[in-house]
């Protein structure tokens, strides 16, 4: 049997149905997002303390996700070089659909 034309990929769900609790491997994704973050030499000390608070809204649908966005875009907008495309392949990874578009990705 082919696939629908209106089929979507499966996309590994990032929390618990449940509880609400990120699984391992999103916590895995969030550590290396923040790691990337503390290797962002263009950022200020308070823009990455910022940026790791902001990780789990944008691996996780809410009201403070379109706000999260825009401040990771301005953060990206700031680093440039070779770590750019490890955190957009990292965050890709993370973050929600509706965040990547805010995002451009």
């Amino acid at each position: 049997m082919l696939p629908s034309p209106e089929a979507q990929p499966y996309r590994i769900p990032a929390h618990c149905p449940q509880c609400g609790h990120a699984y391992p491997w999103t916590e895995a994704r969030l550590k290396a997002a923040a790691e990337l973050v503390d290797l962002a030499e263009a950022l200020s000390a308070e823009e990455r303390a910022q940026l790791k608070a902001d990780l789990p809204a944008l691996a996780n649908e809410g009201p403070q996700s379109p706000v999260t966005a825009q401040r990771w875009k301005k953060g990206l907008a700031k680093v440039g070089g070779d770590l750019y495309g490890v955190r957009m392949k990292v965050l890709g990874d993370l973050v929600t659909a509706s965040v990547k578009g805010q995002l451009g990705m």
